[in-house]
């Protein structure tokens, strides 16, 4: 969860493999606006002015399908300033009946 000052200010991520069917679509009411895919978001890391402080992730070994790439990828945002933090996903209560 995020902290009360905080706010999610852009949404990265990727969508299946490139190149695959349906890869660029959105899971169906997911309600938020995707800014773009790893990629950007290191790109966009590496910038001055970039929109966001920190990246909130359900899991670091889920920023990339390759483990050393994860590796690569916390690396990245750390050579740029940007801390990552896992959180936890907030859970659906469902009633039982």
């Amino acid at each position: 969860m995020l902290l009360p000052s905080e706010s999610i200010t852009a949404v990265f991520f990727d969508v299946g493999r490139r190149g695959e069917e349906g890869a660029e679509r959105l899971p169906d009411g997911f309600g938020l606006e995707r800014n773009g895919r790893l990629d950007d978001l290191l790109l966009e890391a590496a910038q001055p002015g970039r929109r966001f402080d920190l990246v909130a992730v359900q899991s670091a070994s889920r920023l990339s399908c390759a483990r050393d790439s994860s590796a690569s990828v916390l690396l990245r945002l750390a050579a740029a300033g940007v801390p990552v933090r896992a959180v936890k996903r907030a859970r659906r209560r469902v009633a039982r009946v």
